[in-house]
């Protein structure tokens, strides 16, 4: 629903704003019955599917993952907080697969993460202004993050999608599913969360091509 909110938002700017799925199906022809683990299906599958339209047939100037953030815990949270995920943290296990190698090399040459910097610092600043999200910060144990440009909302972190899309990659982690406030609000008015959500990403692309 924030997407299809975002999108004539986007319209109005003048983009051209593209849905990578329209309805409620994945891209992928497989199944999760197709897999031994499910996870495959809609980690590895649908994420190459996507891939694949992206650089294939869409080809945007940049692409906006919209998530909702959540923790593994089966009990409700007290916390809620927002970051931005962009490609980068390979670990020495990744890099000692060939593929990864190779995407890693493809994004480093193709110099997106100076765009994803640029676009990432005004969405960060457009959540912040009207939604006022706490922070989230990984732990500094571990070795897949990196805190980006001393930004307390850009992280690294090598994802499937943001190292497969052949484009800038803007990777919203915002608010918490499980957490006792946004259960409380989503109950009361989901299409408010949506709204806020699809508005402040808007504002903050509109901010960073006004000011090229």
């Amino acid at each position: 629903k924030t997407a299809f909110i975002l999108k004539p938002l986007l319209e109005k700017l003048g983009a051209s704003a593209i849905l990578v799925r329209s309805k409620l199906e994945p891209v992928t022809k497989n199944r999760a019955q197709d897999f031994s683990d499910p996870k495959l299906f809609y980690r590895t599958s649908e994420i190459r599917a996507r891939a694949n339209l992206i650089n294939q047939t869409i080809k945007p100037d940049f692409v906006i993952c919209l998530h909702f953030n959540g923790t593994a815990s089966k009990n409700r949270t007290q916390d809620q907080h927002f970051h931005i995920i962009l490609n980068g943290t390979y670990t020495k296990d990744e890099l000692a697969h060939e593929d990864e190698r190779f995407e890693m090399l493809q994004r480093l040459l193709s110099g997106t993460i100076t765009e994803e910097l640029a676009l990432a610092r005004e969405i960060a600043a457009s959540f912040n202004q009207s939604i006022k999200l706490p922070a989230y910060r990984y732990p500094n144990s571990s070795r897949a993050s990196q805190n980006l440009a001393n930004h307390p909302n850009l992280w690294a972190r090598n994802l499937l999608a943001n190292r497969l899309y052949q484009c800038p990659v803007i990777f919203m982690e915002p608010y918490v599913m499980n957490s006792i406030p946004f259960i409380s609000r989503y109950q009361k008015n989901p299409e408010a969360i949506y709204q806020e959500y699809a508005q402040a990403v808007a504002d903050g692309i509109a901010r960073h091509y006004s000011s090229q």
